[in-house]
């Protein structure tokens, strides 16, 4: 995870794994889908498609 990432994989007390947005200190949404109870693998693809998106966002808005 890097210093502004806004995303981070956790696992939760079932053993699955959710993207958490740090953010809003609450799991992460992708469109109406909540990233939660996602396998390992799963979760840290998601993290990694969400924290480039907001690094592009961040990085779009610094910019301007």
């Amino acid at each position: 995870m890097a210093e502004d990432d806004r995303y981070d994989c956790v696992m939760d007390p079932m053993d699955t794994w959710t993207v958490w947005d740090l953010m809003k200190d609450e799991p992460a949404f992708f469109g109406d889908r909540v990233l939660a109870g996602l396998s390992k693998l799963e979760a840290e693809a998601a993290c990694e498609v969400m924290n480039d998106a907001w690094r592009k966002l961040k990085k779009k808005s610094d910019v301007a």
